[in-house]
């Protein structure tokens, strides 16, 4: 009697059991297709980036574009389609950006990183974007994207763009835009389509470089910013000429601004690689400073109350070192540049 007693009520306790993991609400990641997609690039590419380094292992984020806060993450895989579960938040009934970002040469600081976005919907029961069937993020949907951006993001346009972009190999992006009735001008549209292509084939952020001046589209000139890969002599002599070398210097010597612990230094003569100042004769060691570039610098007094001549450089040239496309501090090069 015993035992069966027992055996009923192990029986109730997996029936309670049952009911009550049935009865249990589904997890946010249960309720919410994932979004799913490609990242594509346009078939003709730079010798900057292929389309394997930006597309593989790059970093897709949901991004709610009301607070610009990213409400989740995932990576490319190898074939450069990815899966963004939707889990810890839950999606308003609105638009949201979908970035794929990549910095190039392996994620190596000071290197650029390319952008790339499209815009999704969720509508309450499903999610759609400017792209058929899938959530893909490519040239064509970046276009589109910076386009609404630069409209201050009306999301009145949004509905009405989904679903837009189908594949088209015949298409500089690959893909077909179908305009009627979008909110967006065809016109408008091939434009900013080709200036992203444009910038993507440089390897480059589209995103960073596309404004709209009044009158239309136009692409902002990257700035390339002066940069110092060595000093000579090292270490310095107070009172004597200093040469500095790098890259991006402007071409009018006295253009450019040259200080030393806070104190404007003279500039003697220069080139675009080269800069030759003059050191106060109550110099000090501190940070050297050529606009947003510096370099810590140490100086001495002169040798026996002398100035001795400057040396001629005993390390490698490397070449100009100009190529710097826009990072705030430049491309290093260790081993200095050719003057």
């Amino acid at each position: 009697m015993a035992a069966t007693w027992h055996a009923l009520v192990r029986i109730g306790v997996l029936l309670l059991l049952a009911l009550g993991l049935t009865a249990c609400p589904a997890s946010v990641a249960d309720r919410y297709p994932p979004l799913s997609g490609q990242v594509r690039l346009p078939a003709a590419r730079g010798v900057q980036a292929t389309t394997t380094e930006v597309g593989t292992a790059a970093t897709v984020s949901l991004i709610d574009p009301a607070t610009n806060v990213t409400l989740a993450t995932t990576l490319t895989r190898d074939d450069t389609t990815f899966t963004l579960i939707i889990k810890g938040f839950t999606p308003k009934q609105q638009p949201y950006y979908l970035e794929a970002i990549k910095g190039l040469g392996g994620n190596q600081a000071g290197n650029d990183a390319v952008r790339l976005r499209t815009l999704v919907y969720w509508d309450g029961v499903a999610w759609s974007a400017l792209t058929a069937g899938d959530a893909s993020i490519n040239a064509a949907t970046t276009a589109i994207a910076a386009i609404v951006n630069l409209q201050a993001f009306a999301a009145n346009l949004l509905p009405p763009l989904m679903n837009r972009l189908t594949l088209d190999a015949q298409a500089p992006s690959g893909y077909a835009f179908a305009s009627a009735e979008s909110g967006i001008d065809d016109a408008d549209y091939q434009t900013v389509a080709a200036l992203v292509s444009q910038v993507l084939t440089e390897g480059r952020d589209p995103l960073a470089q596309i404004r709209h001046n009044g009158t239309g589209y136009v692409r902002i000139a990257p700035v390339s910013l002066a940069f110092v890969s060595g000093v000579m002599p090292d270490p310095a002599i107070a009172g004597a000429t200093l040469s500095l070398y790098g890259g991006n210097f402007d071409s009018v010597p006295g253009a450019n601004i040259v200080d030393l612990n806070g104190a404007v230094l003279p500039i003697q003569s220069g080139t675009l690689t080269r800069l030759e100042v003059l050191l106060p004769q109550d110099a000090t060691s501190g940070t050297l400073t050529v606009g947003h570039a510096t370099v810590s610098l140490t100086v001495m007094p002169p040798v026996g109350g002398q100035i001795l001549p400057l040396p001629t450089p005993s390390w490698p040239p490397s070449g100009s070192g100009t190529d710097v496309k826009g990072t705030l501090l430049g491309r290093y090069h260790l081993q200095g540049v050719q003057p």
